[in-house]
C-alpha cells in the first residue's frame, strides 16, 4: 500500500478538469489549443483578482533586508533582500584589492551567490562569488579596503520573491534584539522632517508603485551594523508552462478549477443547468478554500473583577 500527500495539478490538468466541469472536452470533443491558451491567460487573471482580494496565508513570507549607510529607500527586489542568509567569518585579515578570501564556514555557498563584508566602519560590502575550492572564495569584484580576521560575511543565494504587500517591520541590533517599527501611511511618512537623518530607523512606509514597491525608512541608517525584518505577502507565481503545478495549498486546487470553469462561462456558452451547477460548486468551493485559509489560534477571556459595581 503507498501512502503518499503530495497530490497535485498541473496547469493543464487544472485546464482539463474547468472544462470537464462544463461538460467541454469530453464524449470525444476537443479543447482547441486557442481555447487552452484563453483558458490559461484567465487562469492567471484570476489569481491576480483573488489576491488582490486578500492575503493568503501561505504567501506569509520573512525576509530581511540588509541596510545602507544613509540609504532612505529599497526597492526591495533589487535590494540585498533575501529569505534565508548565512553568516560566518573571514579565517584570515583580506586586504585592499584582493579577490580571495578565507572563510570559516562555506556551507553550500557556491558561485553566483551575493557575499558582503563588515569593515571597521560596520559598512556592507557587497559582491558576488566567482568561484569556490574548500574554504577559499574568489571574488567578482576586488575588496574596496582591508579586512580583519574573524570580520563578519553574509552570503546568501537568491534575492526574495515580489512582494504583494507589507505586514509589519521589525529592526534588529547587532542580529539579536528585534524592535517593531511604526509602520506609517504616505502622509505621515512624508510630513517627517529632513529625510536624511541619520539614526536607529524607527519609522516605515511601503509604497505599493508599479512594476515594483519602494520601502522607505527614516531615520536613515547610519551604517550596516542593524537589519531590518520584513513580514510580507509575496506574489503568487503564475501560470506559464503547461507542466507548473500551483502555487498554492492542494487544499485550493477544486476551488481553482471549478472557478475557472465559472469564469470561462462568460466566454463559451453552456446550458442553463450546467451554468447553475458550476456557479453553486464555485461558491462552495470558494468558501471552503477561504475557511481553510484562515488563522486558527485560542481567544483568552477575562474578567476585571475590579471594574464590577
Amino acid at each position: 500500500m503507498t501512502r503518499t500527500t503530495d497530490f497535485s495539478l498541473t496547469t493543464e490538468s487544472l485546464i482539463d478538469e474547468a472544462f470537464d466541469h462544463l461538460e467541454m472536452g469530453v464524449d470525444g470533443e476537443s479543447v482547441s489549443p486557442e481555447m487552452f491558451a484563453r483558458a490559461k491567460r484567465t487562469l492567471n487573471l484570476m489569481l491576480a483578482n483573488w489576491q488582490a482580494q486578500g492575503i493568503h496565508l501561505w504567501t506569509y513570507t520573512d525576509g530581511t533586508l540588509f541596510l545602507q549607510q544613509g540609504k532612505e529607500s529599497y526597492t526591495l527586489e533589487q535590494s540585498n533582500f533575501t529569505e534565508t542568509f548565512t553568516q560566518t567569518a573571514l579565517t584570515n585579515a583580506a586586504t585592499t584589492g584582493s579577490k580571495t578570501v578565507v572563510l570559516d564556514g562555506v556551507t553550500e555557498l557556491a558561485a553566483g551567490f551575493f557575499i558582503s563584508f563588515f569593515d571597521s566602519d560596520q559598512d556592507l560590502f557587497w559582491t558576488k562569488v566567482d568561484k569556490i575550492s574548500g574554504s577559499t572564495v574568489t571574488l567578482i569584484d576586488a575588496l574596496p579596503t582591508d579586512y580583519a580576521a574573524g570580520q563578519e560575511v553574509f552570503y546568501y543565494e537568491e534575492t526574495a520573491p515580489a512582494v504583494a504587500r507589507v505586514l509589519g517591520i521589525r529592526r534588529t541590533n547587532n542580529f539579536q534584539d528585534d524592535t517593531p517599527l511604526n509602520f506609517v501611511s504616505r502622509q505621515e511618512y512624508f510630513d517627517l522632517p529632513n529625510k536624511q537623518t541619520e539614526g536607529a530607523v524607527s519609522e516605515a512606509y511601503y509604497s505599493r508603485q508599479r512594476p515594483e514597491g519602494v520601502l522607505f525608512l527614516w531615520q536613515t541608517p547610519e551604517n550596516s551594523s542593524e537589519l531590518v525584518k520584513v513580514r510580507y505577502e509575496r506574489r503568487l507565481f503564475d501560470f506559464v508552462n503547461n507542466d507548473d503545478e500551483p502555487d498554492v495549498p492542494k487544499e485550493w486546487l477544486l476551488a481553482i478549477a471549478v472557478n475557472l470553469a465559472k469564469w470561462l462561462t462568460a466566454k463559451y456558452r453552456v446550458s442553463q443547468p450546467v451554468f447553475e451547477r458550476v456557479n453553486l460548486l464555485a461558491e462552495e468551493s470558494l468558501t471552503d478554500a477561504l475557511n481553510f485559509d484562515e488563522e486558527v489560534y485560542d481567544i483568552s477571556i477575562s474578567l476585571n473583577r475590579e471594574a464590577r459595581n
